[in-house]
Formats: structure tokens, C-alpha cells, sequence
């Protein structure tokens, strides 16, 4: 295979880190990432802030929304009493009209008598100075004058009982005229006592309806506040972690270079033989067990059997993801995926070199062979603790 010369490595790798770093002077300008974690902290208490208010805005709601219904239960009961105090008023005058009909037939009635005891008494004193024997034992038998007697004491007996018996009826009738008004006047006052509090409950709905209006504006205010928070937290955690992405991938240009350039001294000391410019051989010219195998060398070459296994897994879960490409070269040269591809010469070099060792290639074999896939994840980076996931030796897998 064709080797670069020392001075051509070490120029792709400075090409490559100046290139890197006019990434990061454009993305990364303005807060450092402890800042942005401090703003972070402070969003997130500013959240639960807006989430603890929002909570007790909830809460008020509730409690006025069960005040609402109770207030409303409570005037349907008080139109019920009212409905049924209107009934009650209609009934009494009802009654009070058929009393005064009754009244009034009992006036005529004793109207009628009056005047007829008032013509009998009339016959009477018109007799003037008529002896009562005489009128009595002038004509007929003693038995027709004592019968004549009777029926003048009895038509007397009897005017005197009708007069007494239309009085008496009068006076219940009035009685119960007196009554009735009486409770009429008692329905009346609990109706207006009633309306009274119809009134103020009326008042209360409309006050308590005006309130759950507000609370609801605010909480939707609250909500979208939150909704922002969310947003801006959020933005700030993607920030944050490409920003570590970007301090990974520094750091592992620094490392590849600085191993490339022990490498080139070491060389340089153990070999006389004059440098080569040719480039490299293309990809497309090793296998796949040798892509995988010195893929595994660069990432977890220094990790155990696991580690390796994982980052061999990552590799095949994206060929077979429709997400990535679907060739082992294509997703090993998406650009800033893995780093010793697409960021320094380090892959280039193990593979020129065949610096993958038994074990690497062991599992590489045992992955492509015998289909060995110890997870379904499809990233890995260097565990800092700022990414959840299944971690495996020096690296967190997601």
C-alpha cells in the first residue's frame, strides 16, 4: 500500500483542525458552555417557578369552578321555593276570591230575610192598637186561633235563627278572609326575601364567573410561558451538547495528530527509506472485515471486548438504518460521525498500516460473520455525563 510523507500528514492534520476551528469560532461565539449551563439552571428554576404558580392557578380554578356549581345548585333550588311560593300566592287567591263570592251570597241572603222579617214586623206594629186576643180568637175555633199562635211565635223563632245563622256565616267568611290575607301577605314577603337572594347568588355566579375567566387567561398566559421555557431549555441542552461534541472532536483531532506525529518521528527514526506522495488507497479496496476491524481500533481499541462489540454494533445499525447510508464506506465517511475518518488521518494510517489488532479483528469478523449485535444503538460519544444512555467502558451509547 501507498504511504503520505510525514509533512503531508501533518498538513492534512493542521488543515483539518484550522478548518474545524473557523467551525467552531463561527457556532461557538458568545456563551461558553458552563454559561450556558448556568442559564440553563436558571430557565429551568424560572419553569418550575411558572409550573408551581400554574399549579396553584389550577387549583383556584377548581376551587372556584366547585363554588360556581354549588352557587348555581343553590339557585335552582331557591327558583323552586320561589316557583313553588307562586303557586302557593295563586292558590290563596284563589281562595280568597271564592271567599268573597261566598261573602257576598251570604249578604244577599241576609238581605233577603232581612227584609222579610223587616215586612212581617211591619204587619204588625201597622196594626196599631188591634188587640192581639182579638186578631187572635176574633174568627174560628180556639184550636185555629192557638195554631195562628204558633205560627206567628214559630215565623218569629225562625226570622230571629236565620238572621243569627247568615251573622255567624258572615263572620267566618270574614274570619277566613282575614286569613287568607294574612298568609298572602307572609308569601308575599318570603317571595321578596327570596328574589332578595336570588339576587345576591346572581351576583355571585357573575363575580365567580368573571374570576374563572381571569384565572383561565392567566393560566393560558402561564402555559405558554412554560411552553417557552420548554423551548428555550431545550435549545439550550442541543447547544450544550454539540458544543461538547465540537470540545470531543477537538480533543480527538489533537489526540490523532498527536499520535500521528509520535508515529512519523518513530518512523522516521526506524526507516532511511525516502517518503512516498502517492496517496493512499481507496476505501473501496479493503474489505469490510478490515474497515470494521480498524474502525474498532480507533474508537475502542483501548476498551474492553464489550466497548468494541458496541462501537462495531453502531457501525451495521446505521447501514441498516434508513436513516444513514447503507454502505459500510458511505457511513464512515458521513462527515463528523466518526472522527478518525472525517477529522484527522487517524483511520487512514491504522489501515495502511494494519494496526487493528487480533481482537478487533476478531470482533469485526464475529459481527459481519456471525451477525454479533449487542445493541440497537445508532450514536456513541466519550461519557461526560451530559448524555443518557447505556454506557460501555470510556463511551455512552444512544
Amino acid at each position: 500500500m501507498k504511504k503520505y510523507t510525514l509533512n503531508q500528514i501533518l498538513f492534512a492534520g493542521l488543515f483539518t483542525f484550522m478548518m474545524i476551528g473557523l467551525i467552531m469560532v463561527v457556532k461557538v461565539s458568545g456563551s461558553s458552555v458552563s454559561e450556558l449551563e448556568s442559564e440553563k439552571k436558571e430557565n429551568e428554576s424560572e419553569k418550575e417557578q411558572v409550573e408551581s404558580k400554574l399549579e396553584e392557578m389550577s387549583e383556584s380554578r377548581n376551587e372556584l369552578e366547585n363554588y360556581l356549581f354549588n352557587l348555581q345548585v343553590e339557585l335552582e333550588s331557591v327558583n323552586t321555593e320561589i316557583s313553588s311560593i307562586e303557586n302557593k300566592i295563586s292558590e290563596k287567591e284563589s281562595a280568597i276570591a271564592l271567599n268573597n263570592e261566598l261573602l257576598n251570597d251570604a249578604k244577599e241572603d241576609e238581605s233577603v230575610q232581612y227584609v222579610s222579617m223587616k215586612k212581617r214586623i211591619q204587619f204588625l206594629y201597622e196594626a196599631g192598637n188591634t188587640d192581639y186576643y182579638e186578631i187572635i180568637f176574633a174568627n174560628g175555633s180556639i184550636s185555629d186561633n192557638i195554631n195562628k199562635a204558633e205560627f206567628m211565635s214559630e215565623l218569629i223563632k225562625y226570622d230571629r235563627d236565620m238572621l243569627g245563622k247568615y251573622q255567624d256565616t258572615k263572620d267566618i267568611i270574614v274570619g277566613t278572609e282575614k286569613i287568607l290575607k294574612k298568609d298572602m301577605k307572609e308569601l308575599k314577603l318570603l317571595k321578596g326575601d327570596l328574589e332578595e337572594k336570588k339576587g345576591r347568588i346572581a351576583d355571585k355566579i357573575a363575580s365567580s364567573s368573571g374570576e374563572i375567566r381571569k384565572l383561565a387567561n392567566k393560566i393560558s398566559e402561564a402555559e405558554a410561558s412554560k411552553a417557552e421555557y420548554e423551548m428555550i431549555i431545550m435549545e439550550k441542552e442541543q447547544e450544550i451538547i454539540r458544543r461538547r461534541e465540537q470540545e470531543s472532536i477537538s480533543e480527538s483531532i489533537r489526540q490523532s495528530e498527536e499520535a500521528s506525529r509520535r508515529e512519523a518521528e518513530k518512523n522516521n527514526e526506524e526507516t532511511t527509506e525516502p517518503p512516498n506522495d502517492e496517496p493512499y488507497v481507496p476505501l473501496d479496496e479493503a474489505t469490510e472485515i478490515e474497515l470494521l476491524s480498524t474502525i474498532i481500533y480507533c474508537e475502542a481499541g483501548n476498551q474492553p471486548e464489550v466497548g468494541m462489540y458496541a462501537v462495531g454494533s453502531v457501525v451495521i445499525n446505521r447501514i441498516k438504518s434508513p436513516n444513514f447510508p447503507n454502505t459500510m464506506i458511505e457511513v464512515l465517511e458521513q462527515p463528523y460521525q466518526f472522527s478518525p475518518v472525517t477529522v484527522s488521518p487517524r483511520f487512514y494510517i491504522a489501515l495502511e498500516r494494519k494496526e487493528a489488532t487480533p481482537a478487533c479483528i476478531k470482533v469485526a469478523t464475529d459481527i459481519l460473520q456471525n451477525g454479533v449485535i449487542t445493541g440497537d444503538w445508532l450514536f456513541f460519544r466519550v461519557n461526560d455525563g451530559s448524555k443518557q444512555g447505556t454506557v460501555i467502558g470510556d463511551h455512552v451509547f444512544y
